[in-house]
């Protein structure tokens, strides 16, 4: 099975890296929780995401340690891991995907990154990430990593086919999934033959 992981918001606490970086300069006290939508930084800040352009942000980053071993017991199982981003190509891009990598000790390399804006034209058997419309727009399984400013999305799909939507906020619940998914998947494969 591919399991496409998106970076900012399910392994980086990015966003909340950034509030910090934020409320100094704009004299705000924002908490993550304050974050109710997917577009909140920008009607709250001017440029927000101008900071993410220097590796110093970059270095202040942290992973969340299950999403890191979760990962590799996958990957360790014979599934292919890819990262997708969103991000917007800058000086500090691989200052961030380097970090990323870092944190798997080697296991992967450059090649396992995908940077794109539709993920949707990414072919994985599931995508994991915390802005529901990539979620909803996916071809395929996805799963929606809780977080404050996805809280309220609703599916906009007016049909549902075999592929599975989830939600949850935490590794163990996606763990449980990544099996689900891959039992109807070869429940699948065995009913082609």
């Amino acid at each position: 099975m591919t399991i496409l992981v998106d970076i900012d918001g399910v392994i980086f606490n990015t966003q909340e890296i950034l509030l910090k970086w934020l409320n100094p300069r704009y004299l705000t006290k924002y908490t993550i929780e304050d974050i109710t939508s997917y577009d909140w930084f920008d009607k709250t800040f001017d440029n927000p995401w101008k900071i993410m352009e220097h590796d110093t942000f970059w270095h202040t980053v942290k992973a969340n340690k299950q999403a890191i071993d979760y990962i590799l017991k996958w990957k360790h199982e014979g599934h292919t891991i890819k990262f997708v981003t969103a991000s917007y190509y800058h000086q500090a891009l691989s200052t961030k995907i380097h970090k990323l990598l870092d944190y798997f000790n080697g296991e992967f390399d450059d090649k396992d990154v995908i940077v794109c804006h539709d993920k949707n034209m990414v072919v994985g058997t599931l995508l994991i990430d915390d802005c529901f419309d990539n979620c909803d727009n996916f071809h395929s399984h996805s799963i929606v990593y809780n977080q404050p400013w996805n809280e309220y999305e609703k599916s906009k799909r007016k049909f549902f086919d075999s592929n599975i939507i989830l939600r949850t906020n935490n590794w163990l619940s996606i763990d449980g999934a990544v099996r689900l998914i891959l039992s109807k998947t070869l429940d699948f494969d065995s009913c082609k033959k």
